[in-house]
């Protein structure tokens, strides 16, 4: 099996909060997270902003996307309430 390329750049734990919020958004909007990204999609987001993959596309985008950037920005938060994962903005971020 070919070996992956994990955690270039030290992006493991980028990528680690990118699942915790694809999760969070998948479950909000009722369909299987990888319908919205795969952990290779991820993996590209984590390096960079401007990946070239669908989840940074069309209803992808609107839909996760969005709020990936956001998240590795540090214009968005992720916060327990009453145990489930919520989002939340950054302010004067």
């Amino acid at each position: 099996m070919p070996e992956r390329s994990r955690g270039r750049n030290n992006t493991g734990s980028v990528v680690d909060l990118l699942k915790v919020l694809l999760k969070a958004v998948a479950e909000q909007e009722g369909v299987a997270p990888k319908i919205i990204a795969t952990v290779e999609e991820l993996e590209a987001i984590a390096d960079s902003d401007n990946a070239d993959v669908p989840s940074l596309h069309g209803w992808r985008r609107k839909l996760f996307g969005e709020k990936a950037l956001a998240l590795k920005n540090g214009q968005l938060g992720l916060v327990l309430e009453r145990g489930r994962v919520k989002l939340r903005e950054i302010a004067g971020a």
